[in-house]
């Protein structure tokens, strides 16, 4: 329902997908996802298709029996299946990465700085020229936050910015960057 809108006030927008999950989907011939002939379609309008891992796997819980380096390594090698076999059916590779449940480690983080990838959480929030670009925020745009009045707010909000003085700076919250 959103693209003849989107269409008709020209926004560009992105489409991030599990290559996986559309895989076995045309495999037992499901209908309720898009498929690679839709999503190529959508590519070649304009549209970006990106990464969003190559099933839905939680960038946030290591898997049970796994240690933390082979369960990075499952991870990441499944990322860069994922980017492929997107590569493969839509032509594209930017190299965008939202994470699945806009969650993350950061060992997955420190690999997708290492590796170029640009990736998008999901906290809320709007992006400037100091935006760590292994957290971009994102705005959920589906129910229940799918209001046009939502939606407005969402496109027309600045960035805000916070300094802290010294290393004794008390916070809210903490904030670990990622390690190159």
């Amino acid at each position: 329902q959103a693209k003849p809108i989107l269409d008709k006030f020209a926004f560009p927008y992105t489409i991030f997908v599990n290559p996986g999950i559309i895989n076995r989907n045309e495999k037992n011939n499901a209908s309720h996802y898009l498929s690679w002939i839709q999503l190529k379609a959508l590519s070649d309008e304009g549209v970006i298709i990106a990464n969003h891992g190559y099933e839905h796997d939680s960038m946030a819980r290591i898997t049970e029996g796994l240690t933390q380096t082979q369960w990075l390594k499952k991870q990441t090698e499944l990322l860069l299946k994922a980017e492929a076999v997107i590569k493969e059916n839509t032509g594209q590779s930017w190299r965008y990465y939202a994470y699945p449940y806009g969650e993350y480690d950061v060992a997955i983080q420190a690999w997708t700085k290492a590796n170029d990838f640009v990736a998008f959480s999901q906290q809320s929030g709007a992006i400037d020229l100091s935006t760590d670009l292994t957290s971009v925020p994102r705005f959920p745009a589906s129910k229940p936050y799918d209001k046009i009045s939502g939606l407005r707010d969402k496109l027309n909000s600045l960035a805000f910015n916070i300094r802290l003085e010294g290393e004794q700076a008390e916070t809210i919250f903490k904030h670990k960057e990622a390690k190159s």
